[in-house]
């Protein structure tokens, strides 16, 4: 299944302050079940969190954090590393800093929350390596 069932809705998005040329960004993301979301990346920082379902989620080059939140604390933070997979469940996040590549699949209907992507100002959010 594409990356184009996936339903994304832009909640707010402003330029990022302190930061200039940088836009932070604030969307939610729908993903269908049995969706796959293609090979991409992203130009800046990205932190996001599943609201609803697991994701699968696979790293091709770089690391990202798998976060797990604590009571009291900080949240727990699992390295992704290139050719690992790691399931991400509703409350659990992701941090991926710009430039690593991934993708994703989901086994039921996923709602994944995007709570900020910090990129240049004249660049998408999310750039397509593979269809």
């Amino acid at each position: 299944t594409a990356f184009a069932q996936a339903v994304r809705e832009v909640v707010s998005t402003s330029p990022a302050m302190g930061a200039p040329g940088y836009m932070l960004d604030l969307y939610r993301v729908t993903i269908p079940k049995g969706t796959t979301l293609p090979l991409h990346y992203h130009p800046g920082t990205q932190v996001s969190q599943v609201q609803r379902g697991d994701l699968t989620y696979t790293v091709q080059r770089g690391v990202a954090y798998l976060t797990i939140p604590r009571r009291g604390a900080d949240p727990r933070r699992i390295p992704i590393r290139a050719g690992q997979t790691r399931v991400v469940r509703a409350g659990q996040g992701l941090i991926e800093p710009a430039g690593m590549r991934h993708f994703a699949s989901t086994p039921r209907n996923t709602v994944v929350v995007v709570l900020s992507i910090l990129r240049p100002k004249n660049a998408p959010g999310t750039i397509n390596v593979a269809p």
